[in-house]
């Protein structure tokens, strides 16, 4: 599936109620909204209840249009409210609205088109198939990274602590942690 940039992702959601996987990813999820890669990152930096759940960062992550195309949530009154899907950072539209638009029932995958021909679309009836890519990522990701010194795992643990506060950060995850930009080179060092 491909989304041309400025392009709009309708995402037809009769049962969804929550956002994630589970109660913790929703509360960080409605926490944190679908922001791009560099402010979730940020959040990560800067945030202990992010940092110490980075399955929750790296749905954000993959949830995220990236600020290149919209992406508009349609659901039922029973469903998530639109002040629920507007503070995650998407648009909200009602379901019977789109259904009506759209028309699904009978609805081949692929380019269809609306009523009376005024709107073209790319119907998707299993969207669990889609994948977030773009150019850019495909080439980065072929060219030989340079990757920093790991030291051996016998080397002794150094305990850091976190920014705000003197809580002891053994918790930082993979990527993660409460480090400055001096902290990380002192121990590439």
């Amino acid at each position: 599936m491909a989304i041309a940039d400025g392009g709009t992702l309708v995402v037809l959601a009769p049962g969804v109620t929550h956002f994630g996987e589970d109660k913790q990813i929703d509360l960080l999820i409605r926490k944190y909204g679908y922001r791009t890669t560099p402010e979730v990152l940020a959040h990560i930096a800067a945030n202990r209840d992010l940092m110490k759940n980075l399955s929750a960062a790296a749905h954000l992550i993959h949830g995220s249009p990236e600020n290149r195309f919209r992406v508009v949530y349609a659901c039922a009154p029973n469903g998530l409210t639109k002040e629920e899907v507007e503070g995650v950072g998407f648009e909200y539209a009602k379901l019977d609205d789109m259904l009506a638009l759209y028309q699904i029932d009978g609805r081949q995958d692929g380019w269809n088109t609306t009523e009376g021909g005024k709107r073209s679309f790319y119907y998707v009836s299993n969207p669990a198939m889609g994948l977030w890519a773009y150019e850019g990522r495909f080439e980065a990701s072929s060219r030989p990274s340079q990757l920093p010194h790991v030291p051996p795992a016998e080397a002794p643990v150094q305990v850091l602590t976190a920014l705000h506060g003197n809580e002891v950060c053994v918790d930082a995850g993979v990527g993660g942690g409460p480090f400055t930009k001096a902290d990380h080179d002192k121990l590439l060092e």
